[in-house]
Parts: structure tokens; sequence; C-alpha cells
């Protein structure tokens, strides 16, 4: 198997038809149409379906360009959250972000976060994931957090070396309250 990792020119190697490199501000839109089409897929069975639809509909515009302006302002600072995209060829089917931790009871301990990492399900069992995965944070200590009832994710996690560490905390009522809990990788 190629190896994923950055060369330092933002490119990593390919993977039996897929293609990992640093998002761009121009991946924008695709990451938003992605990332919004992976939450239907990974969090059906949690939120009813006008929870995505309303996502997918109002503000999408604004949506966009928040993510470009994000993009562009990471684009050259290497403290900064670094996003990954996953393209099949030519559609972007993976996306993950990581950065400095955001939690401060971890910040000295572990300074990295996973703050996302999603895969349409075409490109699931792929090892896209795990590629993804690697090129976003190494094998550096990190932590993450997913939702409770997400057993696919965390049988992900738990499979590159992540295991809950007792912390937990509820989403706000735009995501129906849903409850969290913490993944840390020493």
């Amino acid at each position: 198997m190629t190896s994923m990792h950055d060369d330092g020119s933002g490119v990593a190697d390919h993977l039996a038809g897929f293609r990992i490199r640093r998002a761009e501000p121009q991946d924008a839109e695709a990451i938003t149409a992605m990332h919004l089409r992976s939450w239907r897929e990974a969090y059906s069975h949690l939120l009813p379906d006008g929870f995505f639809s309303k996502q997918e509909t109002v503000h999408y515009e604004a949506r966009v360009e928040a993510r470009r302006r994000h993009l562009a302002e990471n684009a050259g600072n290497p403290s900064g959250v670094r996003t990954w995209v996953g393209f099949d060829g030519r559609d972007v089917v993976a996306v993950a972000s990581s950065g400095p931790a955001r939690d401060a009871d971890l910040a000295g301990e572990i300074p990295l976060e996973l703050q996302m990492i999603y895969v349409l399900e075409q490109a699931q069992g792929t090892g896209l994931a795990k590629h993804l995965l690697q090129s976003a944070i190494g094998s550096e200590p990190s932590f993450l957090w997913v939702f409770r009832n997400n057993a696919r994710a965390e049988r992900f996690y738990r499979r590159n070396g992540f295991e809950p560490d007792g912390a937990v905390k509820q989403t706000g009522p735009g995501w129906g309250y849903l409850e969290e809990f913490r993944m840390v990788r020493r």
C-alpha cells in the first residue's frame, strides 16, 4: 500500500482510485455539499428528516462562503485548522479537519483535535477513512467528539487507537440535544 503522507506540497499519494490532498478555497462548495450529504447518511437514525432538509437549503450559500473564507484563512497557517479532502477520481467523497485543541482541559496534554471526518457511504470500507485520518492527525496524540449511538464511527475510532475518556456534552437545540462523548488517543 502506498503511503498517504503529505510530502509538503499538500498533495498525498493515491489509494486504489482515491486521492487525498489539502483542501483549497475553490473546494468549498464541493466540500459543503458532501458534508451535508454525509450528515444525512451518518445521522439519519439520530435526527429527523426535517433537520437535513433545513441544513441543505437554509443559508446554504452563506455556509459555502464561510467555508471558503475558513479554508483561505488557514491555507498558509501550519498551526491553524488543516482540512483534507478525498476524491474518487473527480468528486469529493470525504473530508477531515484537525487543528489546535478547543477543549481547555486537554489543551496542554493533547494539543491536537480531530474536528471532523466524514466519508460518504459509497467510499466506506475502502481504506480511505484510515488514510484521511492519517493525513489529518498522523500518529499524534489527539482527541475528538462523537455522537452517542453512532456505533460505526465509534468502532472506527477504537480501531485507530481512540478510547472514551469519560467526558460528555450535549448539543444545542439545533442538533436536537444529542449527547456526544470524547475519545482520546494518547
